[in-house]
């Protein structure tokens, strides 16, 4: 039986939990997208010689949970942009772990490498580009390298940032488009990258080489803390991630400018770390698709915008 909520989310004694509100549809594709990795990871460990490292997965795995059973219960009670900001936190961690443990899976085909293929493209549609001279150039600059290295880092920090701005703000709609392109993005570049499979081209200044040939040759076959790496050359995730997080910061005020003038850095950065430039291009035309697909998906999961609503209209 679904109850009803207090008539006043200040009068914390009169909250009544309401199951449909906890949960609602938007937020479904996101889930959908966590289920099907972590599915994918779970039958694999079942079915092959791939090994699960309990001791270093279920502790940030229950503590997921946890956060996200607490975001579920105070949307519930009504208390939304609390709730759905830490359900949104404990959402986004969850696939953000599961895209890499199953790229190290893919990886494990050990199809040829398409190196050579990649740097030739960077050179035919880029007038001769080559990454190598790029790297080397910027590393060669102390101060500019240093930069562009915290930059590039930068996105460890930066999906957080939003979603608590967007959740604070009561962007709902907007929240749940961003992590269901961010989930679909990973899922596109995973369904793509066994059959590209790369190291980039030196210098590199990523420690991801073990993880990446480990996989390929057999020696890393334990899902956990070293399957957390990431190695996906073609596309780009990095650059993928920029376009996201650019198109997420849009409508966040007066951050939303210089948050986009950083992603658009960011983007360029993963020159630096490793990647071909056709990587970039690649993985920055995959994320345009998934928030074209989220808009529409979540779009017709709300339904028509009727402006006589008293509450902020989602984005």
């Amino acid at each position: 039986m679904r109850l009803a909520a207090a008539s006043s989310p200040r009068d914390l004694s009169g909250l009544k939990f309401d199951g449909a509100r906890a949960l609602p549809a938007q937020v479904l594709p996101a889930y959908c997208i966590l289920g099907i990795l972590a599915a994918f990871v779970t039958f694999t460990v079942i079915l092959t010689d791939f090994q699960y490292a309990a001791d270093e997965l279920n502790g940030p795995i229950f503590g997921m949970l946890a956060l996200a059973g607490s975001g579920l219960v105070l949307r519930g009670l009504g208390i939304t942009r609390i709730g759905s900001g830490i359900e949104s936190i404990a959402l986004f961690t969850a696939i953000s772990m599961a895209a890499p443990l199953s790229a190290v899976i893919m990886a494990s085909s050990n199809m040829p490498l398409v190196d050579q293929w990649l740097a030739e493209l960077d050179r035919d549609l880029f007038f001769g580009f080559n990454r190598s001279e790029v790297a080397n150039w910027v590393a060669s600059r102390d101060g500019l390298f240093w930069v562009t290295q915290q930059v590039y880092h930068s996105l460890i920090i930066q999906p957080y940032v939003l979603l608590a701005i967007l959740y604070a703000a009561g962007m709902t709609g907007r929240g749940c488009r961003l992590l269901f392109a961010w989930g679909l993005t990973l899922a596109i570049i995973l369904c793509i990258f066994p059959f590209f499979p790369a190291t980039g081209m030196p210098p590199f200044f990523l420690e991801y080489q073990e993880t990446f040939f480990g996989a390929r040759d057999g020696t890393l076959r334990i899902i956990g803390r070293q399957a957390l790496t990431g190695i996906i050359t073609f596309p780009s995730f990095h650059a993928a991630a920029a376009v996201l997080l650019g198109w997420g910061f849009l409508r966040v005020g007066k951050l939303g400018p210089p948050m986009v003038v950083l992603n658009l850095l960011m983007f360029f950065s993963a020159i630096v770390a490793g990647h071909y430039l056709i990587d970039l291009f690649a993985g920055g035309a995959i994320a345009v698709v998934a928030i074209w697909t989220a808009d529409k998906v979540i779009g017709s999961i709300e339904g028509p915008v009727h402006f006589t609503q008293s509450r902020p209209i989602s984005s």
